[in-house]
């Protein structure tokens, strides 16, 4: 019989915690308890440190965490009886006691057939494990055409070095481009850290994004609302030219086919322009006087 382990306890989380949580905590306690930060009580710092570890190996592990969870809730310390750790011949946990001379995890591992026992657990020799660096996060603001065409930006980071990436053509607002090993180093061992990039995009003096689509605005006078006409308009991929039908109306929008955002699945989105009338704020009197033989004809 042995004192059950409570590996949520001894990495501080509830038993909802999520992945991240779990990972979050892990990295804080190792980084506090590992045995190259406490020269002056190494022994100790090692068995926390082979504790925490232990928690966060089965509990990291979503076969393995799901296991322990079938266990049910046990105080932290209380003595553990595996299910069905007779005192047979056969027993694994030894002949003539429940659960041998073995510890938590030993048990744990001959219960559910990890695979761990017999020198091959990690955590055995009590060797520290090594604890990579962490991840680094960095917001970089592209402007519509950077993150259309793609564009090389040189990174000047805090605590790291200088560091120039490659953003791919067709990046939306909120990407996240993985750099692996460009975070930040290890103080105990293990590998650097990855640096992730968020994706923010400048705001547009002309257009705006919607999902795949683009939108720009155009004025037209009321004469060319009435009778129709052409316009110039610019897009990202250039300018074209737009019909104004006889008698567009104000807010309506009109569309420019495959000029917008590249999609995922290939292909552009679409240009829509979003029309505007003019309405003459002091017509001089000719112009007035038109708009009033106008009225006469509409009622």
């Amino acid at each position: 019989m042995v004192q059950f382990e409570d590996y949520y306890s001894i990495l501080g989380v509830s038993r909802q915690a999520t992945a991240d949580e779990i990972k979050k905590a892990y990295r804080s306690l190792a980084r506090k308890h590992h045995p190259d930060s406490n020269p002056n009580d190494k022994v100790e710092a090692e068995n926390r440190f082979k504790k925490i570890n232990e928690a966060h190996e089965v509990l990291a592990n979503p076969e393995k965490k799901a296991r322990y969870d079938s266990l049910g809730r046990i105080p932290h310390g209380a003595e553990f009886r595996p299910p069905g750790g007779g005192g047979s011949a056969n027993s694994p946990f030894g002949q003539g006691t429940a659960a041998g001379a073995g510890s938590f995890r030993d048990i744990f591992d001959l219960l559910f057939q990890s695979g761990n026992v017999g020198g091959a657990d990690p955590f055995g020799a009590g060797t520290p494990r090594s604890i990579d660096g962490e991840e680094a996060r960095f917001k970089l603001t592209l402007t519509l055409e950077e993150a259309l065409k793609g564009a090389s930006k040189k990174l000047n980071l805090r605590n790291l070095p200088s560091l120039e990436v490659k953003i791919p053509a067709g990046v939306r607002e909120g990407s996240k481009i993985r750099l692996s090993g460009q975070g930040y180093p290890s103080a105990y061992g293990g590998k650097r850290g990855d640096l992730i990039l968020e994706i923010l995009l400048a705001p547009h003096p002309d257009f705006k994004l919607e999902g795949n689509d683009l939108e720009s605005g155009l004025i037209v006078t009321v004469s060319e609302a009435v009778l129709g006409t052409t316009k110039e308009v610019k897009t990202v991929h250039g300018s074209f030219s737009l019909n104004i039908p006889a008698g567009v109306q104000p807010n309506q929008r009109l569309r420019l086919s495959a000029q917008g955002w590249p999609k995922k699945e290939g292909g552009l989105g679409d240009h829509f322009v979003r029309v505007s009338v003019k309405i003459p704020l002091n017509p001089d009197p000719k112009m007035r006087q038109l708009f009033e033989d106008l009225a006469q004809l509409e009622t």
